[in-house]
């Protein structure tokens, strides 16, 4: 891995980077043989390569800070300019498509790249490339304004970011209070969000019929390279969901009202238990960061090596800052072959979720593509990646008590519920926007009224909001970023806990088996998606099946009622 501070941050000539690209094209579309097509192919992805180290380096850089003049000019020349390389891979993909090399594609590279290639076969004309460069401009727009957005809070200006460490306080009225300042400011701000929510709908719903597609619900299948399965399958699957993970709500709240010891469970009672949050040992941000190293070592001695090696090149940026993008990503530098993790410690619990889920990625990054020569054209399904980043979370739970000493059985439980609720909640989110991409009158109170009908649908509305009515009027679609950001990929964490959940439970009962088959889906990345992951790993199958779901969630929920039993118990 390469120190990631050592590197220059540059503009690229654009004008040689389309020029270089343009004349590869030729090359590939007139290439005489196999071997020369995938030369060729190859010089074309290594030029991709070289922008897009750019691009990510520069966003990384600039989100810790959206004040940067500097890398903010960086950061909107080449969100602005990749539209034009996205002109030049829909030509190529078309090119590929039409060639005859097909099969060799599909035995050298993989299924995933084969289908991405096979489904990709619209033209982003001059009109779709504006449509892009608008979105991207709306998004940068979001990002600057809730990464610089302030307020009062008890005499002081704080990000509105910070807030989130508020509402886990373990006074109750300190949670109400920093509930209701988040619900204040989001209906302060209202008009804002709800009127760029809309120009980024019409905007994207512009762009996929500029491509040939009914409407954005249509083309997310292909952008996010959705392999053998439609949208009447995902309707299918969230009904699935919903009948049988649904009344883990019911299990929440039962377990609140006998351990909370209140009349009611309201919505700033986001806490498990009567003493409060589960504490970190050390509330340092370093001390989370090393201890994390013991926990690795105990799973795997290759994957702490590679944690360390990304410190060593300083690939996790881990501290808050004034004007920092709250957010949790990682990435992988493939030019450099570098992972990168993006994340803003708030020294609570949910630094340790955060960096042990970022981390899978990373990890599987390095399985996928390290000495790997074909890393270029190693395509993953993002449906798929999910799973890793879920499961290391579960794998880090035995180990909890590096970082939460007698509060470990408290992270326990709040986190593997996390993954059950986040199965239902990133269902809402994707019929949410199903359905909002559709609206044929598209305002604020249709918006307010599909969510609203949503929260009741998938949640059941258990905690009562009667004090503060943003918590359930249709309004809370605000706080999440993927909305803005990364429209319809909110469906893929739901999919991927499914399989995280047996990955879980095969390594509860032989661990040495649980991390086998972590690996083997990692390395098998090229490959890896519903339709084949059987073959990969006999134990897991295609969140589609229903029998697989209801299984999935017996064991889940058994599981949680362990665990809160042990914990009542305790």
């Amino acid at each position: 891995m390469q120190n990631i501070s050592t590197i220059e941050l540059v503009k690229l000539d654009k004008t040689s980077i389309l020029q270089t690209l343009d004349s590869q094209l030729h090359k590939i579309k007139t290439s005489a043989n196999f071997a020369d097509f995938k030369g060729e192919y190859r010089k074309f992805q290594e030029l991709k390569s070289e922008f897009g180290m750019q691009y990510q380096l520069n966003q990384f850089r600039f989100f810790a800070d959206t004040t940067q003049t500097e890398l903010k000019s960086n950061y909107e020349f080449y969100a602005q300019t990749y539209p034009e390389l996205k002109i030049r891979d829909s030509e190529l993909k078309k090119i590929v498509a039409n060639s005859p090399y097909m099969l060799e594609i599909k035995n050298e590279f993989g299924d995933n790249l084969f289908f991405d290639i096979k489904n990709s076969s619209f033209t982003v004309n001059e009109r779709a490339k504006e449509l892009m460069q608008k979105e991207s401009s709306l998004e940068r727009e979001l990002v600057e304004f809730k990464s610089q957005s302030k307020i009062t809070w008890e005499g002081s200006e704080i990000s509105v970011s910070n807030l989130y460490s508020m509402v886990k306080d373990s006074n109750r009225m300190k949670r109400k209070k920093a509930f209701d300042a988040l619900a204040q400011y989001h209906t302060e701000n209202k008009t804002f969000f709800y009127s760029k929510l809309i120009d980024l709908i019409q905007t994207r719903n512009k762009f996929a019929i500029e491509l040939g597609y009914e409407s954005y619900v249509e083309y997310s299948l292909v952008k996010w390279n959705r392999i053998g399965y439609n949208y009447e399958d995902l309707r299918q699957y969230r009904d699935t969901v919903i009948k049988n993970f649904k009344d883990v709500y019911q299990q929440i709240y039962e377990f609140k009202k006998k351990n909370l010891q209140v009349e009611r469970i309201t919505y700033y009672d986001n806490n498990f238990f009567s003493d409060g949050f589960p504490q970190l040992i050390d509330k340092k941000e370093e001390a989370t960061i090393n201890k994390f190293k013991e926990i690795l070592a105990d799973l795997s001695l290759d994957w702490l090596q590679v944690y360390q090696s990304m410190l060593d090149a300083n690939s996790i940026d881990y501290l808050d800052r004034a004007n920092k993008v709250n957010m949790g990503y990682a990435t992988y530098v493939s030019s450099i072959d570098t992972p990168l993790i993006y994340s803003q410690f708030k020294n609570n619990e949910t630094d340790v979720r955060v960096l042990t889920h970022e981390f899978g990625h990373t990890l599987q990054f390095v399985l996928s593509y390290f000495n790997n020569p074909n890393k270029l054209f190693t395509a993953g399904t993002l449906d798929t990646v999910e799973i890793f980043s879920h499961s290391m979370e579960m794998l880090c739970l035995k180990d909890a008590k590096q970082f939460f000493g007698n509060d470990a059985d408290k992270y326990a439980i709040l986190n593997y519920s996390g993954h059950l609720i986040q199965s239902m909640t990133c269902a809402l989110g994707d019929e949410f926007q199903e359905k909002i991409y559709k609206l044929k009158d598209l305002n604020v109170n249709s918006i307010q009224s599909v969510y609203k009908e949503l929260q009741e649908k998938y949640t059941g509305n258990y905690y009562d909001s009667s004090e503060n009515d943003y918590y359930i009027n249709g309004d809370r679609w605000m706080e999440t970023d993927h909305y803005f950001n990364s429209p319809f990929y909110l469906i893929d964490y739901s999919l991927a806990i499914i399989n995280a959940l047996n990955i879980y439970k095969i390594y509860k009962e032989n661990p040495a088996r649980g991390i086998e088959i972590w690996e083997t889906l990692a390395k098998n990345l090229a490959n890896l998606n519903y339709k084949n992951i059987t073959s990969i790993v006999p134990e897991l199958k295609s969140p589609f099946d229903k029998n697989y779901i209801e299984d999935t969630a017996k064991f889940a929920k058994t599981e949680f009622a362990d665990l809160l039993k042990n914990f009542n118990a305790d």
